[in-house]
């Protein structure tokens, strides 16, 4: 089985045009070479398979440089600031720390409010604060966003989801000194 994905890399890395070679050894085990040699034979590659690659569109993010006017809430832009991406979070009681960006400035005055989202589940009561702390998150990767939402209670705009890892010292591993 071996020789067989050495060989199979082999053919990956050679180019379309170049010939192969398989030689087998006095101990029985098989060699695949581009150099021809006495005693080996050539061997037939079936053709390069190919395709096209699929188009891929950009997301949609909701951040973006368009007028004020281009989107349906009136806000140019709605994103986490904190934490980034990918962070991991060491915290044993859990508690996790968010922070939003909204420009222009919320609407207060329109009853627009924020609905901050731990793995997508609404975490307390909309509010006009652009920062939010969780309690007791389980240790593991999280997906933290948020909604701005109208008086009525329709969402806006969503934040692009920012995941993060949260670790918690465990008595059966515990930390290194």
């Amino acid at each position: 089985m071996k020789p067989l994905l050495v060989a199979a890399a082999l053919l990956l890395a050679l180019p379309a045009q170049a010939e192969v070679y398989r030689i087998v050894n006095p101990d029985g085990s098989v060699t695949f070479t581009d150099q021809p040699q006495q005693g080996a034979e050539k061997v037939k590659l079936p053709p390069v398979s190919t395709y096209p690659a699929p188009r891929v569109s950009a997301p949609v993010q909701a951040s973006s440089d368009q007028d004020e006017e281009s989107t349906d809430a009136g806000y140019n832009s709605f994103v986490v600031t904190e934490p980034a991406p990918e962070t991991t979070i060491r915290d044993n009681q859990g508690n996790v720390s968010m922070q939003v960006r909204v420009e222009p400035a919320l609407r207060v005055e329109q009853g627009h409010r924020i609905q901050f989202m731990v793995d997508g589940v609404d975490q307390g009561e909309p509010s006009t604060n652009t920062g939010a702390t969780f309690q007791n998150v389980n240790r593991g990767s999280h997906s933290l966003s948020a909604r701005l939402i109208d008086a009525e209670g329709n969402t806006l705009m969503t934040t692009p989801p920012v995941t993060v890892f949260v670790r918690q010292a465990s008595v059966l591993f515990p930390a290194r000194q």
